[in-house]
């Protein structure tokens, strides 16, 4: 599958971030950047919510066949906050999120032309997806101390780290779940694998347990992509009131 995520890391140097305005200062390129920061959560936002949608249309209940494309438009909303973070922070652990969204929105679009392929684009977008949520992690754990000087908050960074948890447990989940579809057999092909291209398209193989667990991983990942979008607000508020 699919999310983003934004981070509240340190931008990068006057002399290598892009600048929206074209003007230079210190005090540009802060703007710009809690800006950018900001813009990019409401995107990863839109995005993990799109992908809890189509994760809520595939529950066994439901089984609505366009369920893959609200996941597709999630991994492509992924890619542009990626974007949106690598100009901002100059950051090369973005390109994981980058990559990863690519990666899910071919594993939805070959899923929804049920080709067997998605499979495998699913596993390799899931374990970007974890790369992308280790190195957040630490992004953010390098900067505990700057966020409690801004902020004066401690209940600021636990629901910073709550938000970084929650999204590290979501992708296991994810990864997890991959490595399950990759060796799934097709029900209509003995001896059939999914590693091997001989089984079904990833929708097909997923059980009415696993689509349960794959709504419950979006939903954390809604859940962190929303702790962590009023943690930049706040961070915003709190620095335009010091000037």
């Amino acid at each position: 599958m699919s999310s983003s995520y934004a981070s509240y890391a340190a931008p990068a140097p006057a002399s290598k971030r892009l600048t929206i305005s074209g003007k230079r200062g210190h005090d540009i390129f802060d703007q710009e950047s809690t800006c950018l920061t900001i813009f990019a959560g409401i995107l990863f936002a839109i995005g993990c919510s799109s992908h809890l949608a189509g994760t809520i249309l595939n529950l066994p209940q439901i089984g609505a066949t366009d369920a893959w494309m609200y996941s597709a438009i999630g991994a492509g909303v992924f890619i542009l906050c990626g974007l949106v973070e690598y100009c901002n922070h100059m950051g090369g652990f973005h390109v994981f999120l980058i990559l990863a969204g690519i990666l899910g929105l071919v594993a939805e679009v070959f899923d929804g032309q049920e080709n067997p392929i998605s499979v495998h684009f699913n596993w390799a977008a899931s374990h970007m997806y974890l790369c992308e949520a280790v190195k957040i992690y630490q992004a953010h754990a390098e900067d505990y101390y700057y966020f409690v000087e801004i902020s004066k908050k401690y209940i600021m960074i636990n629901t910073l780290i709550t938000a970084d948890m929650l999204f590290i447990l979501g992708t296991v989940m994810d990864v997890v779940l991959s490595w399950f579809y990759l060796f799934t057999g097709s029900p209509n092909t003995p001896g059939s694998l999914a590693i091997t291209g001989s089984g079904d398209h990833l929708n097909l193989l997923r059980t009415d347990d696993q689509k349960i667990v794959e709504a419950a991983h979006a939903s954390l990942w809604f859940v962190s992509a929303i702790l962590t979008l009023i943690v930049y607000i706040r961070m915003a508020r709190v620095k335009a009131s010091v000037g």
